[in-house]
């Protein structure tokens, strides 16, 4: 447990805020007597720890594993049957890989596409939110409009720079990989931010255990290559899809003037 005090920049300041704020980093399970107060001049950074993050989203899956695969049974479907319809178009139309046609067409599936892989996160968002389960839960952006444009410009965007990143040096590259990985459940939790806002919230987040955050993408790699083998993907496929959004719950700060109670490991 980590206090940091800093001073408020020069100018900021009026007769009513305190000369200070400060800056709880938290890090694993702890134990404390009371609650905090927090004040629009307090921030916390949760320093999250991979084991507690895989440790709590396979508790949160664990008793919705029938609904989740449900659920992601009919968006895995829905996405296939899409991919099929192309493949059927780009028949009937003779277009060549390279054509303008062919990308437009490929680009306007890939957009239909999303509604099935947001609902499949917010799948994950329920259950690392103690939500009520329901499968249908994995349809519940086919109408969303702009906010599927939103998670489109977000996720084209994020991928331009880490591939901008991985051409100049790799490293940096790597580093936008990680640290975008919570874009998407950022914008399922609040649709009303900001494109930018929320890939910037995402990095900060990330950033403040950039390393707890690459061993649970490896993590989350391997167990993916071992959901080939079928039989674990009843235990794998919800654990999996419930990581991140349970990063994303667990690294929320505390709206201000709101009474925190951190004794809940």
């Amino acid at each position: 447990f980590i206090v940091e005090l800093g001073k408020i920049p020069r100018g900021t300041q009026d007769e009513a805020s305190p000369k200070s704020f400060i800056m709880f980093r938290l890090r694993g399970p702890l134990q404390w007597e009371n609650s905090l107060s927090c004040t629009s001049r307090t921030t916390m950074t949760v320093l999250f720890l991979c084991s507690e993050t895989l440790r709590r989203s396979w508790d949160a899956s664990s008793n919705r594993r029938g609904a989740m695969l449900l659920g992601m049974l009919g968006a895995v479907l829905s996405m296939l049957t899409l991919n099929v319809l192309l493949v059927i178009m780009q028949l009937m139309l003779n277009l060549n890989s390279t054509s303008f046609t062919y990308a437009l067409l490929s680009l306007l599936f890939a957009i239909l596409q999303l509604p099935f892989s947001m609902g499949i996160t917010q799948l994950g968002m329920d259950a690392a939110n103690s939500r009520e389960k329901d499968w249908q839960r994995a349809f519940c952006h086919v109408e969303s409009g702009i906010l599927i444009w939103k998670v489109f410009v977000a996720t084209a965007l994020s991928s331009f720079l880490v591939s901008i990143g991985l051409l100049c040096f790799i490293v940096p590259g790597i580093y936008l990989a990680v640290a975008y990985m919570a874009v998407i459940p950022l914008l399922l939790q609040d649709p009303r931010q900001g494109i930018w806002s929320t890939l910037e919230e995402s990095r900060k987040r990330i950033s403040a255990a950039w390393f707890q955050g690459l061993l649970l993408a490896l993590t989350q790699l391997g167990l993916t290559l071992c959901c080939f083998l079928i039989i674990p993907i009843y235990w794998l496929a919800p654990w999996l899809v419930t990581m991140i959004p349970t990063l994303v719950v667990a690294t929320n700060p505390p709206s201000p003037g709101k009474q925190v109670d951190i004794t809940d490991p």
